[in-house]
């Protein structure tokens, strides 16, 4: 428990040197789910004003499905944008240029 609360102190604070820790540290994920969950309730609670079971359990799977959500999302964006960047540079014509995507030869010249 105290080297939980000392690494939301060091995230706070942020803390470079905790990033590459929990990178590589494959138990991190469990410690990452509880401040979800803890997240969830203070939500619901700073919300509704009262904290009982049903509260209690809506806030745990409200914040647990948005942070899958968000993380689903910050994972597969970048790799669509991957995909779709090779995918036009297969076509006959096209190419990426400084991340925008032209068609040779309809360029407007400068």
């Amino acid at each position: 428990m105290a080297r939980l609360f000392s690494r939301m102190i060091r995230a706070a604070k942020l803390d470079p040197e905790l990033y590459e820790e929990v990178e590589a540290d494959v138990s991190a994920f469990s410690e990452a789910l509880v401040i979800v969950a803890l997240s969830g309730v203070a939500t619901m609670a700073g919300l509704t004003g009262r904290l009982n079971l049903r509260e209690l359990i809506s806030g745990l799977v409200l914040g647990i499905l948005a942070w899958s959500g968000w993380s689903a999302l910050a994972f597969l964006a970048p790799v669509r944008k991957v995909q779709l960047a090779f995918s036009r540079q297969r076509q006959p014509g096209a190419a990426m240029i400084d991340g925008r995507d032209e068609v040779l030869g309809s360029a407007e010249s400068e």
